[in-house]
């Protein structure tokens, strides 16, 4: 049963990951995994053989040890700092496997080689005493064995005794007769009542927990709060260092997301340092996404940067510019440009 189990577990693992995507496939490999795991777990630990247990309590056992093998593995990746995914879940549940295997077949050797040591010489079958032992006859001397009386054909047994063997008091219950050394406990009685224990609490816990799910489902919840956004698109949203904005401006483009809120009316404003450059009403529509440019003028070709903020009422996004000289400029200093002359930093 044991190589069944390994069997069954190694190629519900095997099969996961192969299976992702296809939960009609994927959930019966990992429950057949699961529950293989656990019964990997009882035949592993030390106790009384699962074999003489009622089939209830062996099956809950069984998916209750399989169900925890599954966080143990996840808890033992996340102390060795590795990451818990699908991959390494797989891996350590089959070297969980391997353990609990070895351990189990190991443990089945072992109380093999008890159970034949137990069992000893077979147990002699008691017969009444014939005329030979009630005239104190004993063995022969020197002969090394102990002889068994038995009765003579001829003689007769005395008024009230039997010749027959003594009865198994296990066959006096009504149980069947074990033979000599099973050390295997009877099937114990009262398999409805321990049944109906185990039942009762799960259908209870599957009918309160049923409940308290559709009660959830089905109760008021608050509305989530809505929200406003303005980004960067486009080539703008990969914005991650200072733009230069050339002497005849740059168009910026903006994305406006609106979603849990109603239609509303604002200002778009551009500032350029802190102050409004421009501005312009406009109506942002419920749960919509609006895309639209924004026009940056040339900037003084200073080389200060400066920070350009776009904003839709108190939404807002923005990034950091800087002026390009004009046509004409003499970065030397000897021209009539705009820009600064060379070996001197203006104050910005």
């Amino acid at each position: 049963m044991t190589c069944r189990l390994l069997l069954i577990a190694y190629a519900g693992l095997a099969g996961i990951l192969p299976a992702a995507g296809r939960p009609w496939l994927a959930v019966p490999l990992c429950l057949a995994a699961l529950l293989a795991t656990g019964g990997l777990w009882i035949r592993a630990l030390p106790g009384v053989p699962t074999e003489t247990g009622v089939p209830a309590i062996r099956a809950g056992l069984a998916a209750a040890a399989g169900l925890m093998t599954l966080p143990l593995v996840a808890l033992l990746l996340h102390a060795a700092d590795r990451p818990v995914r699908p991959g390494p879940l797989v891996i350590g549940c089959a070297a969980v496997v391997t353990v609990l295997g070895a351990g189990a077949l190991l443990r089945e050797r072992l109380a093999g080689r008890r159970t034949a040591c137990s069992l000893g010489l077979p147990a002699q079958r008691r017969h009444a005493a014939g005329p030979a032992a009630a005239s104190g006859s004993s063995p022969a001397a020197g002969s090394g064995t102990a002889s068994e009386t038995f009765p003579d054909a001829g003689s007769s047994t005395a008024p009230g005794s039997s010749a027959l063997p003594a009865e198994d008091p296990a066959t006096d219950s009504g149980d069947p007769p074990s033979p000599a050394g099973d050390l295997r406990p009877h099937p114990q009685r009262g398999y409805a009542r321990t049944t109906a224990a185990v039942a009762i609490p799960v259908v209870l816990a599957v009918g309160v927990g049923a409940g308290a799910v559709r009660g959830y489902l089905t109760a008021p919840h608050p509305a989530e709060p809505g929200y406003l956004s303005v980004a960067l698109n486009d080539w703008a949203a990969g914005i991650d260092s200072p733009v230069t904005v050339p002497p005849r401006g740059l168009v910026v483009p903006v994305r406006v997301t609106s979603a849990g809120l109603g239609e509303s009316t604002g200002l778009l404003r551009l500032r350029v340092g802190g102050q409004v450059v421009a501005s312009r009403r406009m109506t942002v529509a419920a749960d919509s996404v609006r895309s639209l440019t924004v026009y940056v003028p040339a900037l003084p070709a200073d080389g200060c940067l400066r920070a350009i903020d776009i904003s839709v009422g108190s939404t807002s996004t923005g990034f950091y510019a800087r002026g390009l000289p004009g046509e004409g400029a003499d970065l030397r200093g000897g021209g009539t440009g705009t820009s600064a002359p060379a070996g001197k930093q203006t104050a910005c």
